[in-house]
């Protein structure tokens, strides 16, 4: 295997010559641009290229970082999908990832304790107990998403729940609905407050009472709710649903030969559980793991090198067009 010093023997310079050439590192000490093509030309000949390893000791960095979901299922699939987009982009970056999955009341993973990574993207059930906890290692992190428990002065790349609850609710007040049923597995209460000041701010913008009894959270079986909501309330003309009960909707639907939208309009809450075809079908509101990945890997590598203060950022949304929202008269 070619080393640094035959690629230093190869040019006729030292060492560590060839490692700040190579490495790109700074120091007091002025290398002429002759020395330093003589250097890049002998690596290149001898087909030389720099080890991770010892990339990382010359420079203080690892060049990896962690993906820590806190929580929740992986088998959620806005999680796979942020997780894919963050590897993809640090990918991209010759850099390298490390997953793992983290409850408030376990130890941390070995390599955040040993300063292993060179910044975190915590996404998850984030509370403030664990933001309290990572900030103890010492070593840079965002939050991708909302905060679970409270509301707190943290690094953030978020979709905001109360702007998104308010976009859906006034596109479907735009085509006429009012009695519009939402339906979420929500159950914290911050996030749950979000939803209801969501509604309430998008009935507001119509001069409507909000039909907060329509609020369904904490759900957990999704057919049984659909099917209670839609018997109880015959007055219902649409529904928001979580893209990941796609599957306990279209299963009510086929079974109970409900008629989309005619009967019922319909906009699912984030895409991620969805297929290409239900995308094109569904009305839905994105929900944004591509732009919140890419977002939260530039800014935290940013971060990581000392290039960027605090920072706070929202991904804006608009509602996809589909087939399932019908326009209907305000009687």
């Amino acid at each position: 295997m070619v080393t640094i010093y035959d690629v230093a023997k190869e040019a006729g310079v030292s060492h560590t010559t060839v490692s700040r050439v190579l490495n790109r590192k700074k120091s007091g000490i002025s290398i002429s641009e002759e020395t330093r093509k003589k250097v890049r030309e002998a690596a290149a000949r001898l087909n030389y290229t720099p080890s991770r390893a010892a990339r990382n000791l010359s420079t203080g960095q690892t060049n990896c970082f962690c993906f820590l979901l806190c929580d929740r299922l992986f088998t959620n699939l806005y999680y796979y999908s942020l997780l894919k987009v963050v590897e993809e982009e640090l990918s991209k970056r010759g850099m390298g990832l490390i997953f793992a999955i983290y409850k408030e009341d376990e130890e941390l993973p070995p390599m955040l304790k040993e300063r292993a990574v060179d910044g975190i993207l915590v996404t998850g059930r984030v509370t403030q107990k664990i933001v309290s906890t990572i900030k103890g290692t010492n070593i840079p992190f965002i939050v991708l998403g909302t905060m679970a428990d409270k509301e707190y002065e943290v690094n953030q790349v978020q979709s905001d729940v109360k702007d998104d609850v308010m976009t859906m609710y006034s596109y479907l007040l735009g085509y006429g609905h009012q009695e519009i049923a939402y339906l979420t597995d929500y159950k914290e209460e911050l996030l749950i407050q979000k939803v209801v000041d969501g509604c309430k701010l998008a009935y507001e913008q119509y001069n409507l009472k909000p039909r907060l009894h329509l609020l369904k959270t904490n759900v957990r079986d999704p057919y049984t709710v659909i099917d209670e909501i839609l018997s109880e309330h015959k007055e219902i003309t649409a529904l928001i649903i979580q893209s990941h009960f796609v599957s306990a909707f279209s299963n009510f639907v086929r079974e109970r030969g409900l008629d989309i939208p005619d009967k019922v309009s319909v906009i699912m809450c984030n895409d991620e559980s969805l297929d290409n075809a239900q995308r094109t079908y569904f009305n839905h509101l994105p929900g944004g793991s591509k732009e919140m990945g890419e977002e939260g890997v530039k800014s935290l590598i940013e971060l990581s090198r000392g290039r960027m203060g605090k920072m706070n950022i929202t991904i804006p949304k608009q509602i996809s067009q589909g087939h399932t929202v019908k326009k209907i008269l305000v009687k």
